[in-house]
């Protein structure tokens, strides 16, 4: 499973905001909502989570926890064929571009700040993510 949550649930933009849970290649949403996506928008690297952002600024997304795709991993995958340093690089930078695309929207952009600062922290003490993760996984088992 892409993500650990165990029940059907609201996926909102607070979850998003923190990372991209959802698996790209099973994801339905309404048309309408990306008819007139931001001019921020077309100059990101990373596109599908910040896709998944803008839509959910219209409504929580709903997740099934059945497997709806599958993806092939590789060491010869785009994003494996990076540097992690890069890869950490160009989420930070997306990260910059929303805040800045959604300053309109002060209660996202603080949301986003949020989960940058803790993209940072787990990337920059990895520790940190494993006590988490940690924390996270007791909370289901007990």
């Amino acid at each position: 499973m892409y993500c650990n949550y165990p029940d059907a649930r609201a996926i909102t933009f607070r979850d998003l905001s923190y990372a991209n849970v959802m698996p790209t290649c099973s994801l339905v949403f309404v048309r309408r909502h990306i008819d007139d996506l931001p001019g921020w928008y077309y100059d990101l690297k990373i596109c599908d989570w910040p896709l998944n952002l803008i839509v959910a600024q219209h409504g929580s997304w709903w997740y099934f926890p059945q497997v709806m795709g599958v993806h092939r991993l590789t060491t010869s995958s785009t994003w494996a064929l990076q540097s992690q340093k890069r890869n950490i690089n160009l989420v930070l930078s997306a990260y910059d571009q929303m805040i800045a695309g959604f300053s309109e929207k002060p209660d996202l952009v603080t949301l986003l700040k949020q989960g940058r600062r803790r993209f940072e922290l787990f990337n920059t003490f990895p520790f940190l993510r494993f006590v988490y993760d940690l924390a996270q996984k007791s909370k289901r088992i007990f």
